[in-house]
């Protein structure tokens, strides 16, 4: 999940107690037919409501960088490990009113100070976030920070909170360009709070930090863990030098292979997290950090290039079709009233091309224990 820099970090918890209801009770978004539109890549569907130049660009931004960031990192950890690649949707909101009441739930509230996330499943897998976030940023893309998460899970299920979105905005901020990419480009907001504050938060306490942790849903805690945890990647992959970058890939090595993160970090790190915690320490200090240039010849510099081409074909979309996506997505993330609001209406807006709505309905209609209803549905698919 990508969250917001500090500031709007701020803004957004003044907020929750007066939006939260409303973004968990909001009707499905209303899909005129001529807002939304549909583009397929070699390997996303991208679904977005903006100005279709924008559209098409981001589909192609997200083809491009997919086809660099997949190399850099199967070139970090030795080759090839991900397994089969469930299709994957990508979900573009015109702005954060549109994209509120589909953010992530924790504790019952959605989270507001969240730009963008990434939900995966066995059948399916959904970026969602606000153009307006892109359009917003500094150096960083939330478009990019999710997709590693896409990329993290096709390597390994366990992967650690810290390592998920530490690397995530490392590669958020990619700069691609010829043959290459740059890396590592600076996160002001998180470089200006660790030289500010130090390391608040012992790497005990990061490491240990998963999704239901006070470090992860809270947005005052949040920033610490996500300031820490992109420092630590930084410096392990671009600061500590050769020996800490291959301790790094050892210990991604040990996670694809199926160990556990405590043995695969005491497997691989010299010192352990104290030696770690010193070093990173002093490197939160200092005034910018390194970036680092990964570069490819031959074919693999004109594939990256060929993915910049011109972007890919659009597709107007009804608005049975994007209430489908929608109520899918909300299945998927088990939020069943919400997803049966949406796939309800599709249903009724056209219940004879809407053959994803039908599926998407009659695996609800089975979670339910209803079980004719959901074959008739099924059939109807």
């Amino acid at each position: 999940m990508k969250v917001r820099f500090p500031q709007r970090l701020l803004l957004a918890s003044a907020l929750v107690a007066t939006l939260a209801s409303q973004a968990l009770s909001a009707p499905p978004a209303r899909t005129g037919d001529a807002d939304w539109l549909s583009v397929r890549t070699g390997n996303f569907l991208v679904v977005g409501r903006g100005r279709e130049r924008e559209v098409r660009r981001e589909a192609a931004r997200l083809e491009q960088f997919h086809a660099v960031i997949s190399a850099v990192f199967a070139r970090l950890v030795g080759g090839e490990r991900g397994g089969p690649h469930a299709p994957t949707t990508v979900i573009l909101f015109p702005d954060d009113g549109a994209y509120a009441p589909y953010k992530p739930i924790f504790g019952g509230r959605p989270a507001l100070g969240a730009a963008g996330h990434f939900q995966a499943s066995a059948e399916v897998n959904y970026i969602a976030l606000s153009l307006e976030s892109e359009r917003g940023r500094e150096s960083s893309s939330t478009l990019f920070h999710e997709y590693t998460h896409l990329l993290l899970y096709d390597y390994f299920r366990a992967a650690p909170a810290w390592l998920k979105e530490g690397l995530a905005e490392f590669y958020s901020t990619a700069r691609v360009s010829g043959g290459g990419v740059t890396l590592g480009g600076p996160l002001k907001a998180w470089q200006q709070l660790l030289r500010r504050e130090g390391l608040a938060v012992p790497l005990d306490t990061v490491f240990a930090v998963d999704e239901r942790s006070p470090h992860y849903q809270e947005d005052a805690k949040r920033a610490f863990f996500y300031a820490e945890s992109w420092a630590l990647v930084h410096y392990l992959l671009n600061g500590g030098g050769d020996a800490r970058r291959a301790e790094f890939a050892r210990y991604l090595d040990l996670l694809a292979s199926g160990e556990d993160a405590a043995s695969s970090f005491r497997a691989a790190f010299a010192g352990g997290a104290a030696a770690l915690e010193r070093e990173l320490a002093s490197y939160v200090r200092l005034p910018s950090y390194p970036e680092r240039v990964e570069t490819f010849e031959g074919a693999g510099a004109h594939d990256f290039a060929a993915a910049a081409m011109t972007p890919p074909a659009s597709a107007t979309l009804a608005g049975a079709e994007v209430a489908a996506h929608f109520g899918d997505m909300l299945l998927r993330a088990g939020r069943d009233e919400e997803a049966e609001a949406h796939l309800v209406r599709a249903l009724d807006a056209d219940a004879r091309t809407a053959a994803a709505a039908h599926v998407s309905l009659g695996v609800l209609r089975l979670r339910q224990a209803r079980l004719e209803e959901a074959a008739r549905l099924l059939r109807q698919a």
